[in-house]
């Protein structure tokens, strides 16, 4: 019997590990695409034009402070680092969020999202330009965020939020961004130093087409997590039922 149980066990684990290495392949699959479509965005070595980063986004902006108020049970979500998920997205469960009023709200008026919005870390040891997140969720539309955070705007005209979202999340990209970081006891980038960072800009076409595989690769992501989940879920109550 002990066997018999290892063995439906030990099948479930294989199932939830295939899994996971579906969602690393994929992410894989995104970077390598990304790499071969636009090539590697320090060099540039397909000669895209260059422009700065306030060139080709609407807003890129954070304010140095909240002040004059208390965190409320409900109303306007502030999106802090932790609300960033390790996969990149912003998280849209808003459970462990903290809220403003309306009121408030109006008072930081150039850093309230909108979709496709990026965000990330300024300040923090650790979090620093490497904790960024991609605004997907219909829930944080209207978010605001916290003065640890940058928000960026990207002019959809110009740059897609998809293709700027890989360019600062690539290896590349983050060794534009840390040329900027300051050493201090508290690593902290400046907004004004982040918005003279000169980056590829590809034809817009391109980068649409780009686009559209980010996206469906997104919604295979989903449904692998959503598997991930059920496995996970399964797995829980097998070993419950069997050693609980």
């Amino acid at each position: 019997e002990q066997k018999r149980i290892a063995k439906i066990l030990d099948q479930a684990d294989a199932l939830r590990q295939k899994r996971k290495q579906s969602l690393q392949l994929l992410n894989d699959f995104l970077r390598a695409t990304f790499l071969e479509m636009f090539g590697d965005s320090y060099k540039n070595p397909m000669k895209w034009k260059t422009a700065q980063l306030d060139e080709i986004c609407k807003e890129i902006y954070r304010y140095p402070t909240f002040y004059g108020f208390e965190y409320l049970e409900k109303g306007i979500p502030v999106v802090k680092i932790g609300n960033i998920l390790v996969n990149g997205f912003v998280n849209p469960d808003l459970s462990n969020y903290s809220f403003i009023s309306e009121k408030i709200n109006s008072r930081y008026p150039r850093t309230i999202l909108e979709r496709n919005d990026i965000v990330m870390a300024v300040r923090g040891d650790g979090s620093t330009v490497k904790r960024i997140g991609l605004v997907a969720h219909p829930n944080l539309v209207g978010a605001n965020i916290s003065p640890n955070l940058l928000r960026f705007n990207p002019n959809q005209k110009i740059v897609s939020p998809f293709y700027l979202f890989m360019l600062v999340t690539s290896e590349s990209g983050q060794k534009m961004l840390e040329k900027y970081i300051t050493q201090t006891a508290k690593k902290t980038i400046t907004a004004t130093d982040i918005k003279q960072i000169k980056v590829p800009v590809p034809p817009v076409d391109l980068q649409s087409k780009f686009s559209k595989i980010f996206n469906s690769v997104q919604d295979l992501k989903k449904k692998a997590e959503l598997s991930l989940l059920e496995i996970d879920n399964q797995f829980n109550a097998l070993t419950q039922r069997y050693f609980g």
